[in-house]
């Protein structure tokens, strides 16, 4: 079974909006997951990309219902929606992790499907090197 992954929030907005810190070897990698049809992201980071739009925090290039259009059609990705167990888990994760729901969610659905989490978030990199998580950073 070939890997698949999961593009954190600020990764996915990183990707559509063709952000200069995502570097070459990071946008290889995640091309790969594309063709492979095995790249993934969170109902909740849908979530995320409205708040932080309407908070004035990010300016998206399109209007957030047209940018969610293209980067289903074109970004190569698809969507996991936030289910019970995943719910749950984001409760229930081993070790020390940060409070914030939106992570604790991205994390229970990547160790749900076996996902591979693509994020800078040192939080989140520290804790995939404590073996509760698979990550890379992107």
């Amino acid at each position: 079974m070939s890997e698949s992954a999961l593009l954190d929030t600020h990764a996915w907005i990183w990707l559509m909006e063709d952000d200069d810190r995502l570097s070459s070897r990071s946008i290889k990698m995640i091309d790969e997951f594309q063709f492979r049809s095995s790249l993934f992201v969170s109902a909740a980071s849908v979530w995320e990309l409205g708040n932080l739009e309407r908070s004035g925090r990010i300016t998206l290039r399109l209007p957030l219902e047209e940018w969610l259009r293209k980067a289903y059609s074109d970004g190569g990705v698809q969507q996991i929606s936030i289910n019970d167990k995943i719910a749950l888990a984001s409760t229930r994760l081993p070790g020390e992790i940060h409070r914030d729901p939106i992570d604790r969610i991205l994390v229970a659905t990547a160790r749900l499907h076996a996902l591979t989490l693509l994020t800078r978030d040192r939080l989140l990199l520290s804790y995939a090197d404590h073996g509760h998580l698979i990550a890379r950073k992107i």
